[in-house]
Protein backbone atom coordinates (compact mmCIF):
# COMPACT_ATOMS: atom_id res chain seq x y z
CA UNK A 1 0.00 0.00 0.00
CA UNK A 2 3.04 2.15 0.57
CA UNK A 3 4.40 1.80 -2.43
CA UNK A 4 0.85 2.01 -3.98
CA UNK A 5 1.32 5.27 -2.67
CA UNK A 6 4.36 6.57 -4.34
CA UNK A 7 3.02 5.15 -7.46
CA UNK A 8 0.32 7.66 -7.25
CA UNK A 9 2.92 11.05 -5.92
CA UNK A 10 5.34 10.01 -9.21
CA UNK A 11 1.81 10.17 -11.22
CA UNK A 12 0.60 12.92 -10.44
CA UNK A 13 3.99 15.05 -11.28
CA UNK A 14 3.70 13.05 -14.52
CA UNK A 15 0.60 14.13 -14.80
CA UNK A 16 0.73 17.70 -13.91
CA UNK A 17 3.48 18.14 -16.58
CA UNK A 18 2.08 16.67 -19.51
CA UNK A 19 -0.94 18.37 -18.88
CA UNK A 20 0.75 21.60 -18.99
CA UNK A 21 2.97 20.62 -22.13
CA UNK A 22 0.05 20.06 -24.24
CA UNK A 23 -1.61 23.37 -22.84
CA UNK A 24 1.18 25.16 -24.14
CA UNK A 25 1.45 23.69 -27.38
CA UNK A 26 -1.95 24.60 -27.83
CA UNK A 27 -2.01 28.09 -26.72
CA UNK A 28 1.45 28.58 -28.81
CA UNK A 29 -0.12 26.71 -31.70
CA UNK A 30 -3.23 29.35 -31.60
CA UNK A 31 -0.72 31.94 -31.59
CA UNK A 32 0.64 31.28 -34.95
CA UNK A 33 -2.28 29.71 -36.64
CA UNK A 34 -5.40 31.33 -38.17
CA UNK A 35 -8.58 30.46 -35.92
CA UNK A 36 -10.26 29.05 -39.36
CA UNK A 37 -7.64 27.00 -39.73
CA UNK A 38 -6.65 25.77 -36.07
CA UNK A 39 -9.11 22.52 -36.58
CA UNK A 40 -7.58 21.22 -39.75
CA UNK A 41 -4.43 22.12 -37.94
CA UNK A 42 -5.04 19.95 -34.96
CA UNK A 43 -6.79 16.97 -36.60
CA UNK A 44 -3.67 16.74 -38.93
CA UNK A 45 -1.22 17.12 -35.89
CA UNK A 46 -3.04 14.54 -33.87
CA UNK A 47 -3.57 12.18 -36.53
CA UNK A 48 0.26 12.16 -36.92
CA UNK A 49 0.94 11.98 -33.24
CA UNK A 50 -1.15 9.01 -33.11
CA UNK A 51 0.96 7.10 -35.95
CA UNK A 52 3.76 8.13 -34.41
CA UNK A 53 2.93 6.76 -31.31
CA UNK A 54 1.59 3.35 -32.48
CA UNK A 55 5.21 2.86 -34.61
CA UNK A 56 7.06 3.34 -31.71
CA UNK A 57 4.36 0.88 -29.25
CA UNK A 58 4.68 -1.66 -32.01
CA UNK A 59 8.99 -1.07 -32.75
CA UNK A 60 10.44 0.62 -30.32
CA UNK A 61 8.87 -0.22 -26.39
CA UNK A 62 9.75 -3.88 -26.40
CA UNK A 63 13.24 -3.62 -27.03
CA UNK A 64 13.74 -0.33 -25.01
CA UNK A 65 12.89 -1.98 -22.07
CA UNK A 66 14.03 -4.92 -22.46
CA UNK A 67 17.57 -2.94 -22.93
CA UNK A 68 17.20 0.16 -20.54
CA UNK A 69 14.82 -1.70 -17.84
CA UNK A 70 12.00 0.41 -16.62
CA UNK A 71 14.59 2.97 -14.58
CA UNK A 72 16.11 3.40 -18.18
CA UNK A 73 12.17 3.99 -19.78
CA UNK A 74 10.91 6.20 -17.00
CA UNK A 75 13.80 9.07 -18.12
CA UNK A 76 12.97 9.55 -21.49
CA UNK A 77 9.79 11.35 -21.93
CA UNK A 78 10.45 13.43 -18.66
CA UNK A 79 14.19 14.37 -20.28
CA UNK A 80 12.23 15.42 -23.35
CA UNK A 81 9.85 17.55 -21.60
CA UNK A 82 12.26 19.04 -19.54
CA UNK A 83 14.67 19.94 -22.24
CA UNK A 84 11.83 21.31 -24.76
CA UNK A 85 10.06 23.59 -21.81
CA UNK A 86 13.43 24.98 -20.72
CA UNK A 87 14.53 25.44 -24.46
CA UNK A 88 10.81 27.71 -24.96
CA UNK A 89 11.15 29.49 -22.00
CA UNK A 90 14.62 30.81 -22.53
CA UNK A 91 14.44 31.17 -26.68
CA UNK A 92 10.68 31.18 -27.56
CA UNK A 93 11.81 29.41 -30.41
CA UNK A 94 8.71 27.32 -32.04
CA UNK A 95 10.60 24.36 -32.32
CA UNK A 96 10.93 23.55 -29.18
CA UNK A 97 7.40 23.50 -28.28
CA UNK A 98 7.02 21.14 -31.44
CA UNK A 99 9.89 19.18 -30.18
CA UNK A 100 7.88 18.87 -26.39
CA UNK A 101 4.91 17.81 -28.60
CA UNK A 102 6.50 15.24 -30.43
CA UNK A 103 7.72 13.79 -27.58
CA UNK A 104 4.48 13.46 -25.37
CA UNK A 105 2.37 12.60 -28.57
CA UNK A 106 4.55 9.97 -29.40
CA UNK A 107 5.74 8.73 -26.02
CA UNK A 108 2.97 9.11 -23.71
CA UNK A 109 0.75 6.38 -24.64
CA UNK A 110 3.70 4.01 -25.98
CA UNK A 111 6.21 3.98 -24.13
CA UNK A 112 5.00 6.11 -20.22
CA UNK A 113 1.62 4.18 -19.88
CA UNK A 114 3.46 1.01 -20.66
CA UNK A 115 5.71 1.31 -18.30
CA UNK A 116 3.46 2.78 -15.33
CA UNK A 117 1.70 -0.04 -16.29
CA UNK A 118 4.77 -2.43 -15.29
CA UNK A 119 4.94 -0.44 -12.25
CA UNK A 120 2.04 -2.24 -10.81
CA UNK A 121 3.65 -5.65 -11.89
CA UNK A 122 5.15 -6.26 -8.20
CA UNK A 123 1.87 -5.34 -6.15
CA UNK A 124 0.18 -8.56 -5.34
CA UNK A 125 -3.54 -9.33 -7.14
CA UNK A 126 -5.37 -8.59 -4.65
CA UNK A 127 -4.13 -5.55 -3.56
CA UNK A 128 -3.52 -4.49 -6.94
CA UNK A 129 -7.18 -4.97 -7.94
CA UNK A 130 -8.17 -3.22 -5.20
CA UNK A 131 -5.88 0.00 -5.16
CA UNK A 132 -5.19 0.51 -9.31
CA UNK A 133 -8.59 2.11 -10.07
CA UNK A 134 -8.23 4.57 -7.24
CA UNK A 135 -4.75 5.76 -8.21
CA UNK A 136 -5.35 5.60 -11.75
CA UNK A 137 -9.10 8.38 -11.03
CA UNK A 138 -6.86 10.37 -8.43
CA UNK A 139 -3.89 10.42 -10.83
CA UNK A 140 -5.49 11.46 -13.97
CA UNK A 141 -8.39 13.60 -12.30
CA UNK A 142 -5.95 15.58 -9.64
CA UNK A 143 -3.30 15.62 -11.95
CA UNK A 144 -5.61 17.66 -14.51
CA UNK A 145 -7.02 19.64 -11.91
CA UNK A 146 -3.73 21.00 -10.30
CA UNK A 147 -2.87 22.18 -13.32
CA UNK A 148 -5.60 23.92 -14.30
CA UNK A 149 -5.00 25.51 -10.88
CA UNK A 150 -1.93 26.50 -12.29
CA UNK A 151 -2.76 27.95 -15.26
CA UNK A 152 -5.21 29.88 -13.37
CA UNK A 153 -2.92 31.18 -10.60
CA UNK A 154 -0.30 32.14 -13.69
CA UNK A 155 -3.37 33.81 -16.17
CA UNK A 156 -2.36 37.27 -14.81
CA UNK A 157 1.41 36.60 -15.85
CA UNK A 158 3.28 38.85 -18.70
CA UNK A 159 3.87 36.69 -20.78
CA UNK A 160 1.29 33.02 -20.36
CA UNK A 161 3.30 30.96 -22.95
CA UNK A 162 6.95 31.66 -21.20
CA UNK A 163 5.77 31.32 -17.66
CA UNK A 164 3.75 27.87 -18.73
CA UNK A 165 6.86 26.75 -20.17
CA UNK A 166 9.14 27.81 -16.99
CA UNK A 167 6.74 25.80 -15.28
CA UNK A 168 6.71 22.82 -17.50
CA UNK A 169 10.77 22.75 -17.30
CA UNK A 170 10.09 22.89 -13.47
CA UNK A 171 7.86 20.07 -12.81
CA UNK A 172 9.50 17.89 -16.15
CA UNK A 173 12.50 18.06 -13.58
CA UNK A 174 10.81 16.80 -10.46
CA UNK A 175 9.55 14.36 -12.10
CA UNK A 176 13.03 13.08 -13.56
CA UNK A 177 14.64 13.58 -10.41
CA UNK A 178 11.83 11.20 -8.99
CA UNK A 179 12.56 8.40 -11.64
CA UNK A 180 15.05 7.25 -9.90
CA UNK A 181 13.83 7.23 -6.68
CA UNK A 182 10.70 5.47 -8.78
CA UNK A 183 13.41 3.06 -9.69
CA UNK A 184 14.69 2.01 -6.28
CA UNK A 185 11.06 1.30 -4.63
CA UNK A 186 10.23 -0.40 -7.87
CA UNK A 187 12.75 -3.14 -7.78
CA UNK A 188 12.60 -3.22 -3.54
CA UNK A 189 8.96 -3.67 -4.12
CA UNK A 190 9.46 -6.91 -6.38
CA UNK A 191 12.12 -8.12 -4.19
CA UNK A 192 9.65 -8.03 -1.38
CA UNK A 193 6.69 -9.63 -3.45
CA UNK A 194 9.38 -12.83 -4.53
CA UNK A 195 10.04 -13.30 -0.60
CA UNK A 196 6.55 -13.16 0.24
CA UNK A 197 6.62 -15.98 -2.21
CA UNK A 198 3.09 -14.03 -3.90
CA UNK A 199 4.38 -14.24 -7.28
CA UNK A 200 1.37 -15.48 -8.77
CA UNK A 201 1.67 -18.57 -10.64
CA UNK A 202 -1.37 -19.52 -12.52
CA UNK A 203 -0.89 -16.70 -14.86
CA UNK A 204 0.66 -15.94 -18.08
CA UNK A 205 4.57 -15.02 -17.36
CA UNK A 206 4.66 -10.75 -18.81
CA UNK A 207 7.76 -10.06 -20.78
CA UNK A 208 9.68 -9.00 -18.18
CA UNK A 209 11.93 -5.90 -18.61
CA UNK A 210 16.19 -5.20 -17.78
CA UNK A 211 15.47 -4.12 -14.42
CA UNK A 212 13.79 -7.34 -13.40
CA UNK A 213 15.56 -9.86 -14.80
CA UNK A 214 18.83 -8.43 -13.29
CA UNK A 215 16.80 -9.00 -10.39
CA UNK A 216 15.58 -12.61 -10.30
CA UNK A 217 19.11 -13.80 -11.93
CA UNK A 218 20.51 -12.38 -8.57
CA UNK A 219 17.93 -14.36 -6.38
CA UNK A 220 18.18 -17.10 -8.40
CA UNK A 221 22.32 -17.25 -7.84
CA UNK A 222 21.57 -16.66 -4.19
CA UNK A 223 23.79 -19.05 -1.76
CA UNK A 224 20.80 -18.62 0.55
CA UNK A 225 18.66 -22.05 -0.78
CA UNK A 226 15.51 -20.68 0.97
CA UNK A 227 15.80 -17.62 -1.28
CA UNK A 228 16.70 -19.02 -4.37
Amino acid sequence: RRYVGVLTAFGLVSTVALTLGDLLFKRTLAKHVAAADLATAFGAIYAGLNALSLAIQLLVTRRLLATWGVGGALVVLPAILATAGLGFAVTGAMAAVLALELGDGGLRHSLHRVTCELLYLPIPAAIRDTLKPIADALVLRGGEATAAIAVFLLRDSISLTTALAAVVAATSLIWLAGTRWMQRAYLAQFRDTLRAGEIERDVAVPAFDADTVELLVESLSSPDEAEA
